[in-house]
Parts: C-alpha cells; structure tokens; sequence
C-alpha cells in the first residue's frame, strides 16, 4: 500500500498581505510560563502587560513608574475577557502584593481609576 504524504506545507502569509510573517498582524500577548505556574494564567498576562506600560508609557512618582488604567482600559488589552474578570484579575494580584495601586496621583477626588506599578521585588520572590 502506497501511503500518500499528507502534511500540509506552512502557509506564506508574506504572499497574503502580512509582511512580519505573523500568525495573525496584531499584538501579542506576552506570557512567562514560570508566573503563570506560581501565580495563574491570567495573573501572569496582566503582569506582563502592566511590566510592558510600565516600560513604554509610565510617569515616575515616588521613586516608581506608574500606569494609569481604569478597567475598562484594560479590557481594551483583553477583549476576550469580561470586565469583571480583569478586575477579580488585578485585586488577586493587589491582594497577594504583586501589583501596588494608589488614587492618590489623581488631580480630582471624583477621579477613581486607579494607577499601578509592580512590586518587582515580590515578583522576584517567584523566580
């Protein structure tokens, strides 16, 4: 019996108007398998996108970068999950210290939405 080849060749998405030969031409999604073990999956995606805003748009107060974001910012990162699980998301990671958030900065006391930065040094208890 002659078995016939069935593998498919990789599609050249270069030939399909994707020039960075990407899976899909958006942003990815950035997950370090060791956070996402120690604290879950979805902990690990929020801090790694919030080490990323911290790296690219921060302001510097008290010694720290911080990132203003009220939930429905970060659901513009996450689309796939539902507001409330970004936020049961960031006050898990608040609660066990991973992230740090303060008002404070706000310019107004009505103004509620919440600036963060990361506790690297709780973070690098994990490693």
């Amino acid at each position: 019996m002659n078995m016939k080849d069935t593998t498919e060749q990789p599609i050249n998405f270069s030939k399909v108007g994707n020039p960075d030969n990407l899976l899909i031409n958006e942003p990815t999604l950035e997950l370090y398998p060791t956070l996402a073990v120690a604290i879950g999956i979805n902990e690990a995606i929020v801090l790694a996108k919030l080490d990323r805003l911290l790296q690219t748009s921060a302001i510097s107060m008290e010694g720290h970068n911080w990132c203003k974001q009220s939930y429905q910012h970060w659901h513009a990162h996450f689309p796939f999950w539902s507001t409330k699980t970004i936020e049961r998301t960031i006050k898990k990671l608040e609660k066990n210290g991973y992230i740090i958030s303060r008002t404070k900065f706000n310019n107004t006391l009505n103004d509620k939405i919440k600036w963060y930065r990361i506790d690297y040094g709780k973070t690098e208890q994990l490693i």
